[in-house]
Formats: structure tokens, sequence, C-alpha cells
């Protein structure tokens, strides 16, 4: 599996990568968005096995989700591209992310990962489907407007928490929500140093 994401954003950054890049334009930047999505994803009833069963279990009956809400990149030089995106070093930042969010709002795209979705579909890994629905609760909770990454870990977190007691032990490892809690730690950081920021800027 692709290594562990940090969310990116473009145009209204949500997240600590890259603020301030990329604005074309509210309505402008949703035409190309939809247009590069359905030139160079999938989505819907076309999603891979792996996110399609994610949808599953996720929570939809808390949380709305529709499958169109989802897109899978099939080809992530081709969107790039497509999106305008012509800096080498946002492109290997967005290379590198699990999964995307354009301007805290819906699709939430997620990035090739050819070798999950193979082993998911040749039945070696069922239980990627829970892991890449924690990642949808992360992107969930941006893609509905919150800006920090510290409530996106909390609900990650909080959904493997009820994953792994309906999985055989050993599916889900410590390693995996040690790595999550070591994130949220990160954001928690994070938005601390905001408000620390913030304040001192006030007082001048």
């Amino acid at each position: 599996m692709k290594g562990r994401f940090r969310f990116a954003f473009i145009g209204f950054v949500v997240c600590r990568v890259l603020p301030g890049t990329f604005t074309l334009g509210e309505s402008r930047e949703a035409a190309i968005e939809h247009k590069c999505a359905a030139a160079y994803g999938t989505t819907g009833a076309a999603l891979p096995a792996l996110l399609r069963e994610a949808i599953k279990v996720f929570p939809r009956d808390r949380f709305e989700l529709r499958p169109d809400q989802i897109v899978y990149i099939t080809d992530f030089n081709g969107f790039v591209d497509c999106m305008g995106i012509q800096s080498e070093s946002t492109r290997n930042v967005l290379f590198r992310q699990e999964l995307m969010v354009f301007h805290n709002d819906f699709p939430i795209y997620f990035n090739p990962n050819e070798e999950a979705v193979a082993a998911f579909r040749a039945g070696r890994a069922s239980y990627l489907k829970y892991i890449f629905a924690s990642f949808i609760g992360n992107g969930w909770v941006h893609a509905s407007g919150e800006k920090s990454d510290y409530p996106a870990y909390s609900f990650e977190l909080s959904l493997l928490q009820r994953y792994r007691k309906m999985l055989p032990p050993g599916d889900l490892t410590d390693e995996h929500f040690e790595e999550v809690r070591g994130l949220l730690e990160e954001a928690k950081s994070a938005d601390q140093m905001t408000v620390s920021v913030v304040r001192t800027s006030q007082n001048h």
C-alpha cells in the first residue's frame, strides 16, 4: 500500500500542505474538476470493488455518502495535467497522498493504488475495505467543510476502533492504530501552534 497519506488540497487549502495555490474561481474550478474526473477516473458503480465495499461498510446511516462522491483516479499524470497543475513539487506531493479533497467539498479523490485494489480483488486482503472506509471517513470530514486535520483523524481512528471489533484478531494491527494516533497528535500540535500564532498576532 502507498505510504501513509497526508490530505492534499488545492485552491482553498484545507491542511498545511499547499496553502494558496491553483485558484481559478469556484465555478470554473468545479467544471474543470468534473471534466478531469470523468476523463481520468471512475466513480459510482465503476469504482474498484475495494472502494465499493468500503463505501458499504462506511456508516452512511449517520454520515451521508453516495458512491458518486468518491472518485478513483486511474491516470494520475493525466488528471493533474488536466487540472493544470504544472509545478513538479506540487505534483510530487499530490502523488504521495492516498487521497485528495479540493476546496473542502466532495468528491473525495483516491489516488491509484493498484496493489491494494488487486489484493482485495484476489481475495487476499478482505480487511482492506475497513481501512479504506476509515480513509473515506477522514476525507468525509474535510469534504464536509472541516479545515483542521485533528477532527478528521479522530473520526478515522473511531472508525478503525469500531471495525476492529468486527474483524479477526490481527487484521487491524496495533502498528496501524499507533500510526493513526501519531498523526492525530501531530494534527493536534499543529492546531495548537496555529491558535498560538493567531493569538500572538492579535496581541500586536
